[in-house]
């Protein structure tokens, strides 16, 4: 019954009901019936033998007057539908009236009467009757039951109707209603009270309800806007404040990796060469040794101005490196602004009784010859420019592929990096991620690594550049997965409880067989799909948020789950998270650098955190260095950290110990 609707529940009840109630009137009507039928039938038997009776009675006593015709007329009209006999004292026959179609029967039933005529037996009446028909009865009274069963089976349906329209049709009205308004979040629709039983007060209590969630609503969005505004007027003094140096105002070398390739695009579009200057500002180490740090700021910051000045894109992307970037129709032109940036920081800067002159080491690399992409731009013009340092005062060298040593590393590094991935001659490094609440270490981010066998470790920023540019970033990043894999597997075997954070790179989630790459990784093990993590940086899906959100969907459909990376080094707004079906945001370190210093860098994390479990995010700090930076981000709620104060990425033996040693020690302190 509990499983059933209200509405059949109903039904059968009301059935029932209805059903026994009519068993109990018929039995009651029938029982009356068959005793009222009994009693009529004794009443009237007595009433014909009592007629019969004066009758033979006056037959002996004036046979002459009454004779034994007008005696059989009346027992004949006395015998109804049995048979009435008339016997004197020896048993003779005087007279005998049966009714039309009498025959006798075994369940006839007799009855015998003396007559007596002046206290002396005469002879004796018999009088034969068919008692009433039990079978006969019973038939008729079937019959009657199965009339009133009939009727009730057309009744009830209608009684269960109208119940259900008083009853039943309010209440589902609310609940359908109540349904839709959950879907549509219409939380503005109020139901009629007009009515005053019951159904009229629920609905009022609905709609009171209603009001308030609306409210709550209504400021919960407020909030949400004023947070998210807040957010990102913080995020955008920050970009600001990470784009640009401080000490030169000049942008640095996250602004010209962010801006360059699209001033290239832009000058190819409008026939224009591009021209990138690496400088290095020479002996400034010297002069900071023999004079003081203030001495070498000042020589700094007035180069940065005489070349802001004279060129319009100059950045310094170092301690004592400056990028311009020069555009003209004219290569020739190209190659005079180039030698211009060479004198003007070689005029003599006063200081003091002094006169100071610098010396300057720079490179220059064109586009398109040497490079599409500001990136590729930077590694030719740096390369050039360190050929400079190796000649004598200020020198300027054009890129040239066919006398550069740094260029036959890079084809070295290309060669041998596409045979170690091939090989699986990569291994992986993780770093640890403790869960603030418990203290426990759950987690890890897995980080490839390579140790050529001639030049020694290769820096990661290196050989990942070198694999984007040469198209092999996407078998690096399957590599990567597949070794991830292989290690939860082996956790898995040793009962080891870790998950895997691995980092995709553009080409992998830009590539038709995305998802298919994953698959193809989870295959190699029996592994729980929801212990390996995809992390992805929030540059690649601002730009490309379509395609992506499928591939995210698809692979969260397979179980993985999926991060966000690096938040903060982009758009750095939620507004677009919630087009991505994400279970964790890693909150970039730039955010966390300042967090013991700095009432604004607090309150815009503590915003981020907010907004990110109202999306029902995993938060992990990155970059976390400090107790205090710990401390703040566990009072401000955050889930997880990562970062060097926990652990640098160390082998997975290592990761084991680690993990087993703090998390004993976190279950204790629990204890």
């Amino acid at each position: 019954m509990k499983q059933l609707s209200v509405k059949a529940n109903q039904a059968i009840i009301l059935t029932g009901v209805l059903f026994g109630l009519i068993v109990m009137l018929s039995a009651a009507f029938l029982i009356n019936d068959y005793l009222g039928l009994k009693r009529i039938q004794e009443s009237l038997i007595e009433e014909r033998v009592g007629v019969m009776q004066l009758a033979a009675q006056r037959f002996f006593e004036n046979p002459n007057s009454f004779q034994s015709d007008e005696l059989q007329q009346i027992l004949l009209s006395q015998a109804g539908e049995g048979c009435s006999t008339l016997f004197d004292n020896s048993q003779n026959i005087i007279v005998k009236a049966s009714a039309d179609g009498y025959t006798p029967n075994s369940s006839d039933i007799q009855q015998l009467v003396d007559i007596n005529y002046q206290g002396e037996k005469m002879g004796q009446l018999r009088y034969i009757f068919t008692p009433i028909d039990d079978q006969q009865w019973l038939n008729r009274a079937i019959a009657i039951v199965l009339g009133m069963i009939l009727l009730a089976g057309m009744v009830s349906p209608l009684l269960v109707k109208l119940l259900d329209n008083l009853t039943l049709k309010p209440i589902r009205h609310l609940s359908d209603r109540a349904e839709q308004i959950a879907l549509d979040s219409t939380f503005n629709y109020r139901f009629d009270t007009s009515r005053q039983d019951e159904f009229g007060r629920l609905a009022s209590s609905v709609n009171t309800m209603l009001e308030a969630i609306e409210g709550r609503e209504a400021q919960l969005k407020n909030y949400g806007s004023y947070l998210e505004e807040l957010v990102q007027e913080k995020s955008t003094q920050l970009q600001v404040q990470a784009s640009e140096d401080s000490m030169t105002l000049c942008p640095n070398r996250i602004s010209l990796m962010n801006s360059g390739t699209k001033l290239i695009e832009g000058a190819l579009f409008d026939g224009q060469i591009t021209g990138l200057i690496v400088i290095d500002l020479l002996r400034i180490k010297t002069y900071n040794q023999s004079y003081g740090h203030h001495l070498g700021d000042m020589l700094i910051r007035e180069s940065a101005n005489r070349l802001k000045a004279n060129f319009d894109q100059v950045y310094r992307i170092g301690g004592d490196e400056f990028a311009i970037v020069i555009q003209h129709p004219r290569l020739s032109a190209i190659g005079e602004l180039a030698q211009k940036v060479i004198s003007t920081i070689g005029e003599p800067i006063p200081y003091k009784d002094e006169q100071i002159s610098l010396l300057v080491a720079a490179g220059l690399s064109l586009a398109p010859d040497h490079g599409s992409d500001i990136a590729g731009l930077l590694r030719a013009a740096n390369n050039a420019m360190q050929v400079s340092k190796t000649l004598v005062g200020s020198n300027l060298t054009e890129y040239d592929p066919e006398t550069m040593d740094n260029l036959s590393r890079n084809f070295e590094l290309e060669h041998d990096l596409r045979d170690a991935i091939a090989n699986e001659q990569l291994f992986l490094v993780y770093q640890p991620k403790q869960q603030l609440k418990t203290r426990v270490i759950d987690s890890v981010e897995a980080l490839a690594r390579w140790h050529h066998p001639r030049l020694g470790p290769i820096s990661p920023l290196e050989f990942v550049a070198i694999a984007e540019d040469t198209g092999q970033a996407r078998t690096l990043g399957n590599s990567v997965l597949r070794q991830a894999v292989k290690q939860l597997e082996a956790w898995r075997q040793d009962g080891i409880e870790l998950s895997i954070a691995v980092n995709i790179s553009p080409a992998q989630i830009m590539h038709p067989d995305f998802v298919h790459d994953i698959e193809a990784a989870l295959k190699l093990a029996p592994i729980d799909p929801g212990l390996l993590e995809l992390e992805i940086t929030e540059s690649i899906m601002i730009g490309n948020h379509h395609h992506i959100a499928e591939s995210v969907a698809e692979v969260r459909d397979l179980g993985v789950r999926v991060a966000i990376d690096d938040f903060g080094t982009g758009y750095s707004s939620l507004s677009y998270v919630r087009k991505f079906t994400l279970d964790t945001l890693k909150l970039d370190k730039s955010f966390i650098s300042d967090l013991e210093h700095s009432s604004e860098s607090t309150g815009i994390v503590d915003a981020i955190l907010m907004l990110a479990h109202t999306l029902k995010l995993t938060v992990v700090a990155e970059g976390v260095e400090t107790p205090g930076q710990m401390l703040i981000l566990s009072t401000l709620g955050c889930d997880y950290i990562q970062g060097n104060l926990l652990s640098e990425p160390v082998s997975a033996d290592q990761i084991e110990r680690i993990a087993t040693r703090v998390n004993t020690d976190a279950l204790l302190t629990q204890k």
